[in-house]
């Protein structure tokens, strides 16, 4: 697992100050949280078409950032249908002004950086 990734399971800290900052950092600070919020923009999507839109990341690692963005509200987790488990996720509110922030980020970055 590479530094800034969720691991599952590990609890995160609630508090504010710099245990609340770390606790950003390791969900929104990790390789792939930012892709799959850029992911789900446009619409909400299933496991396997985010998993495509992300080459490269493991069936693993993708779930453990799903379940880390779902825990923190960024995400939410919709079943589709019961029988086969099929499920579906999408940007919440605060999820949707995380993406806001991504986009300005994104700017600040192809402006200011070469």
């Amino acid at each position: 697992m590479k530094t800034g990734d969720v691991k599952e399971g590990r609890r995160l800290a609630t508090c504010n100050g710099a245990d609340g900052k770390r606790k950003w950092a390791r969900v929104l600070g990790g390789r792939w949280s930012p892709l799959i919020v850029q992911a789900l923009e446009a619409r909400p999507k299933r496991f396997n078409q985010i998993k495509g839109d992300l080459r490269g990341v493991s069936s693993k690692t993708l779930v453990m950032n799903l379940k880390a963005l779902a825990r923190e509200g960024f995400i939410a987790k919709t079943v589709l249908e019961a029988k086969q488990l099929k499920v579906s996720y999408s940007l919440t509110d605060k999820g949707r002004e995380l993406a806001k922030a991504r986009k300005a980020l994104e700017t600040f970055e192809a402006r200011w950086t070469r």
